[in-house]
């Protein structure tokens, strides 16, 4: 589950997402959602912009960085890993509920080629940002999604699943 603009963008280019505040009550599977996820897969920037906020909102979750660097003085329950491969096989022998990949361009890419994204879950909002950090990065190769899924949610929000294949 992750939202972005209609141009594209999952942040301003400072990280910062506050363009989604307005939509947030279109969100309302979050609970439902939020409860099923055993393990948190996230890039640095995002681990960094959330380890950020005023309090730690995943004690409850295993929290797994994508990074090349060490991570100081993080929480218990995180861990960081440098090999996406290595870190989803890891998981898929621990986990006990659902993994969710929360933001992070480059992680999601990294994800995305070694084809290890089951689904992808993407809330359109109708906000053009014009320049920000992208969904997807450019790229020479091209990859076929499969929609499973979709609804116009309140405030003009699309939701649609996706799965690999054509």
């Amino acid at each position: 589950m992750l939202a972005v603009t209609i141009d594209g963008f999952i942040a301003r280019e400072d990280g910062s997402f506050d363009f989604l505040d307005p939509y947030s009550e279109c969100f309302t599977e979050w609970d439902e959602f939020i409860t099923g996820i055993d393990t948190i897969i996230m890039g640095r920037r995002t681990f960094e912009q959330a380890i950020a906020m005023d309090r730690w909102l995943y004690t409850d979750k295993r929290i797994r960085v994508l990074t090349r660097r060490p991570i100081d003085g993080a929480p218990d329950n995180v861990d960081a890993f440098s090999d996406p491969q290595a870190l989803v096989e890891q998981i898929r022998h621990t986990a006990t509920g659902d993994i969710w990949h929360m933001g992070g361009g480059r992680a999601i890419e990294a994800f995305e080629r070694g084809g290890l994204v089951d689904r992808w879950e993407i809330y359109t909002v109708p906000v053009r940002l014009g320049r920000g950090i992208p969904l997807f990065r450019p790229s020479d190769r091209a990859t076929n999604l499969r929609l499973i899924r979709f609804n116009r949610l309140d405030r003009g929000v699309l939701e649609a699943w996706y799965e690999p294949g054509a």
